[in-house]
């Protein structure tokens, strides 16, 4: 999970069975995922090209003009890989799209057994809340205390439950990245915790 700093990022949009997802991505790995109008851009991704998985290739985020075009694009139906004419977008390119099938296969009621390769940033607390979170089972529900218990066996110190719900609600990456199962994040009248208690409700009846 090395830091975004200079390198390119480009993003895509996802219809989700709960909304619109928007992902972003570097050629090192998945730097964001959010649900459109529900969370916060990330502040490193609001800037970022935007890619259309469904054929209209890469698309520049301030004039809105095609910058590249990609051949065989057609990722839901997957009869074709994509190919991009930049080493450098082809590599972002591929992390979207093992990105876009493991959203697939989630929204279908699986429960995935990978991740794509995650290059989000942050210091090495957040990153020891983001391998928690991975650690926490599909369908299952945990708490702030047990997520701050599992981060301080693995770095040390005292569990500190205001700095770890801190940090995963910082996390660029939802759905992915659980928080959705860690209960007390947030209070119940914010859109967010409606979208985490969709996303439970789902594992729960898969």
């Amino acid at each position: 999970m090395a830091g975004t700093r200079g390198a390119r990022m480009i993003t895509t949009i996802y219809h989700s069975p709960l909304g619109d997802i928007s992902l972003a991505a570097t050629a090192r790995g998945l730097a964001g995922l959010w649900f459109r109008g529900v969370d916060c851009v990330p502040s490193k991704c609001a800037d970022s090209a935007r890619f259309d998985m469904n054929g209209g290739g890469l698309i520049d985020p301030d004039s809105a003009a095609t910058v590249e075009e990609i051949e065989g694009c057609d990722a839901l139906s997957g009869a074709r890989p994509m190919c991009a004419s930049s080493p450098a977008h082809g590599s972002a390119i591929a992390v979207l799209e093992r990105s876009w099938a493991w959203l697939n296969a989630y929204f279908a009621g699986q429960a995935p057994r990978w991740v794509p390769p995650m290059d989000f940033g942050g210091d090495d607390f957040e990153h020891a809340v983001c391998v928690a979170l991975l650690g926490v089972p599909y369908g299952e529900v945990v708490t702030v205390d047990e997520v701050a218990a599992s981060v301080a066996s693995r770095i040390g110190g005292a569990p500190d439950v205001c700095a770890v719900r801190d940090a995963a609600l910082r996390c660029p990456v939802r759905v992915i990245v659980p928080i959705h199962r860690v209960e007390g994040l947030l209070t119940p009248d914010d859109p967010r915790e409606r979208v985490s208690v969709a996303l439970r409700t789902l594992e729960a009846t898969c």
